[in-house]
C-alpha cells in the first residue's frame, strides 16, 4: 500500500487496468435470461412388485450400487429401499465438466436383476425455469367445452414447438372425458336393476368398436351402434 501512496502514477495505472478489465469482462461474458445449469444429480428407480424392503435391498439396490460405484465420476450414492421399490440417488463430482458421457455410462450400467424386477428407470433432475406459461380459459357464457379447448391446446403446442430455439413444450391439466350418471334409487328399484347392471348397460350402449359384421358375396360391412351417449337432463 505504501508503494501506491508514494507513486501516484502507478496507482492511476492500476485503477485504469482494473476498470478496463471489468468493462471488457462485462462486454464479453454471455448474458442469459435462463442460464443452463449443469445436471449433476439423477435417480435410478427400479420396481420389484411384492418384495419386502429387505429383499429389494439385497436383490436390487445393492447390485445397482456395486456397478455404479465403479464409475469414478460419481461423488455420492444415496439409496432407499421400500416395499417393492428401489431408489438410488446419484450425484456427480464437481470436477466433472462434460457430464453427458458420464450419464450415458450410468444408463448403460445395469446389473443382473431378478426377472420379476422392472428395468431401472433413469430420471433426470434438471433444474430449469419455464420461459413462458400459457393458460387457456373458456370465456363464453356457455358451459366450458373441453373438447374445443383440447384442440386449441394441441394447435398451440404445435406452434410453440415450431418456434426456433424452443427446447421442450409440456402440457398440464389435460381434461379427461367423462359421463356423470345420477341414479334415482327408487326408479332403479322399480325397474329391478342394480347400479352395476345399469353401468354395464351404459357401457354397452356407447360402443367404441363395431357391433358386428355383415358379409355377402360382394361386400363386407361393419355395423356400429347408432345411439351414442350424450348429455341429457331428461328425468324419464
Amino acid at each position: 500500500m505504501s508503494l501506491f501512496y508514494r507513486n501516484r502514477q502507478l496507482l492511476l495505472l492500476t485503477i485504469t487496468l482494473v476498470v478496463v478489465w471489468g468493462l471488457s469482462a462485462l462486454a464479453t461474458l454471455p448474458r442469459m435470461e435462463d442460464p443452463l445449469i449443469t445436471q449433476r444429480n439423477a435417480q435410478v428407480v427400479t420396481a420389484l412388485p411384492g418384495a419386502s424392503p429387505e429383499r429389494v435391498e439385497s436383490l436390487v439396490t445393492e447390485p445397482l450400487e456395486e456397478v455404479l460405484f465403479e464409475i469414478e465420476e460419481i461423488a455420492t450414492l444415496d439409496s432407499t429401499s421400500s416395499q417393492g421399490l428401489s431408489v438410488v440417488a446419484i450425484e456427480l463430482k464437481e470436477t466433472v465438466r462434460d457430464v453427458d458421457p458420464v450419464w450415458s455410462r450410468i444408463r448403460d450400467a445395469i446389473p443382473e436383476l431378478p426377472p420379476e424386477a422392472s428395468d431401472p428407470e433413469y430420471q433426470d433432475n434438471n433444474v430449469t425455469a419455464s420461459a413462458l406459461i400459457v393458460g387457456l380459459t373458456w370465456q363464453l357464457p356457455t358451459a366450458p367445452n373441453y373438447a374445443i379447448l383440447n384442440r386449441l391446446a394441441d394447435g398451440l403446442v404445435d406452434e410453440l414447438r415450431a418456434i426456433p430455439g424452443t427446447d421442450t413444450v409440456e402440457r398440464f391439466g389435460n381434461p379427461d372425458e367423462e359421463i356423470q350418471v345420477t341414479i334415482a334409487a327408487d326408479r332403479l328399484a322399480r325397474l329391478g336393476l342394480t347400479a352395476p347392471a345399469l353401468s354395464q348397460q351404459i357401457a354397452a350402449s356407447d360402443a367404441k368398436v363395431s357391433a358386428g359384421e355383415l358379409r355377402s358375396d360382394r361386400d363386407e360391412l361393419l355395423l356400429e351402434v347408432a345411439s351414442s351417449l350424450a348429455t341429457s337432463n331428461s328425468s324419464s
